[in-house]
């Protein structure tokens, strides 16, 4: 079993989809067009979980930046926080994030957390 803090992934997660919302809203399409896929797997002792999106992508300069606190690409009205704590929650899990994109095609992160053992008490 994944051994982690749920509120702490749940808030993840919910970051991810509403950024993917936002990268879809973004894009000039119908919204019936808008994808996102999550899907998860297990691989040599790790689970990866993945967010992508057919949203807006990222330039790398912005995938650079994207978990910056406080770096936001929304204007005022958004804090710059969501991509920050999703990365310090997934390293306080001793896992990491990857994240695939390109511009006016989507994005993928990928969430790796490694699985431990629980411990007998």
């Amino acid at each position: 079993p994944l051994i982690c803090n749920a509120q702490m992934m749940n808030d993840c997660f919910k970051s991810l989809l509403q950024n993917s919302i936002e990268a879809i809203k973004e894009k000039d399409m119908p919204e019936k067009e808008g994808i996102i896929s999550i899907k998860t797997e297990l691989l040599e002792g790790r689970i990866i979980i993945s967010f992508t999106d057919n949203g807006t992508g990222m330039t790398e300069e912005i995938k650079e930046k994207a978990f910056d606190l406080y770096f936001t690409t929304k204007g005022a009205q958004k804090s710059g926080t969501s991509l920050t704590i999703v990365k310090s929650t997934i390293t306080t899990h001793d896992g990491h994030v990857e994240v695939d994109t390109k511009v006016g095609k989507g994005t993928t992160i990928r969430l790796i957390i490694p699985i431990k053992k629980r411990k007998n008490k």
